[in-house]
């Protein structure tokens, strides 16, 4: 058996441990010394502002991570948004530890972000900071499209003509220059990673009008809720387009 597997599947003491910041964000992690990873995170990012250990369980690497999961929900119960999960409840609506989450919610060892000093935000805070966030999209002739997000559009549109984004994008909008036609689609009032649901929803619409999105791969991924939310609004979909009832692969053309 691989060492890192067998490392993993061994049963050891956990410390289940959570960082929060001013603005009701917070990071969920699991270790079997959680001070030292404590101490090395609030070292790195001076955004966290307050900590604790919530839980110490016996358990294998994979069962503490469930664990960790479940603080993430309860986090979200009482109005806090992980770093990395933000919408973490729409994940344990039909799992075994909703009722866990339910009846641990009121365990939850921080006050609200009234109490917490203000702070000005880092660069790197900024994807944190709820504020107007456009979804826009560009599409060709061909039916390809790219959808993306910004707080400033225009300026993100035109650094996508000048050739910045992956690589795949780079090429596209070579291959299309000036042709493509952009759009505001939707403006949503969040931070990024709220703005990132939506533009998954309206990479979804797309696919069900029958446009190729670049820099997706393979099958396009939605959870549930966001894949109801696309079937919901393909009719807003603003260019040309043939209809589908169901999402598809599509391979990248470039």
């Amino acid at each position: 058996m691989n060492r890192m597997v067998q490392t993993r599947q061994e049963v050891k003491r956990r410390e289940i441990f959570v960082l929060v910041d001013a603005d009701q964000y917070c990071h969920v992690s699991q270790s079997e010394r959680a001070a030292p990873k404590i101490r090395e995170m609030t070292r790195r990012q001076s955004r966290w502002v307050s900590y604790a250990i919530v839980e110490i369980v016996d358990a294998s690497f994979t069962e503490a991570v469930q664990q960790a999961r479940k603080w993430r929900a309860i986090a979200a119960m009482n109005g806090y948004e992980d770093i990395h999960n933000p919408r973490v409840l729409t994940y344990v609506q039909n799992e075994p530890i909703k009722d866990a989450v339910e009846q641990m919610a009121h365990l939850w060892p921080f006050k609200v972000k009234t109490l917490f000093p203000k702070r000005k935000l880092s660069p790197r805070d900024e994807k944190f900071e709820k504020r107007d966030r456009h979804i826009y999209v560009i599409a060709d002739k061909f039916m390809r499209c790219y959808v993306g997000q910004s707080v400033n559009p225009r300026s993100r549109v035109n650094s996508h003509f000048a050739g910045s984004g992956t690589q795949a994008t780079a090429i596209w909008m070579e291959e299309v220059e000036k042709d493509a036609r952009h759009i505001v689609v939707e403006t949503v009032f969040g931070n990024y990673y709220d703005a990132v649901w939506f533009e998954y929803k309206w990479r979804g619409i797309a696919e069900l009008n029958g446009y190729q999105n670049i820099d997706t791969y393979g099958p396009l991924f939605l959870h549930e809720d966001v894949a109801e939310a696309a079937k919901s609004c393909r009719d807003q979909w603003p260019f040309e387009s043939w209809k589908s009832d169901d999402f598809h692969s599509h391979q990248a053309p470039c």
